[in-house]
């Protein structure tokens, strides 16, 4: 049975598109939303991250203060991480890697590519 969805965000309830809510760098939830309801929160963050063959993070990020998941959906996708000297290809639908704060990494898609990047603060 199909069903048809709008975009709803009544405060404590939203429906919508992660790929259209997150137009502005991907990121559909997290504390830095202006008016966005439930999905402002410092307990999450939420990014689907639509990105080409060839497009690569320039720099490295250490993810400071938060714990980091990258989870595959579409397309072959690779996390790099410099300084534990590890490549981690993610290739099928699913696929993730997890990381802890200060952990620095940088990425590549190998083909065209959809990421679900899921971030969350360090237990302190």
């Amino acid at each position: 049975m199909a069903s048809t969805q709008r975009a709803a965000d009544e405060g404590d309830f939203a429906v919508g598109n992660a790929a259209e809510s997150g137009r502005a760098g991907g990121w559909f939830v997290g504390p830095f939303l202006e008016r966005a309801g439930i999905r402002r929160t410092d307990r999450v963050e939420l990014k689907w991250g639509v990105h080409r063959a060839g497009e690569r993070r320039d720099g490295i990020s250490d993810g400071a203060g938060v714990g980091s998941a990258a989870v595959l959906v579409t397309g072959s996708f690779v996390m790099e991480f410099p300084t534990k000297r590890r490549h981690v290809l993610l290739s099928r639908c699913g696929d993730y890697v997890l990381y802890g704060p200060g952990v620095a990494h940088s990425w590549h898609a190998v083909t065209d590519s959809t990421v679900l990047t899921v971030r969350w603060p360090a237990d302190g």
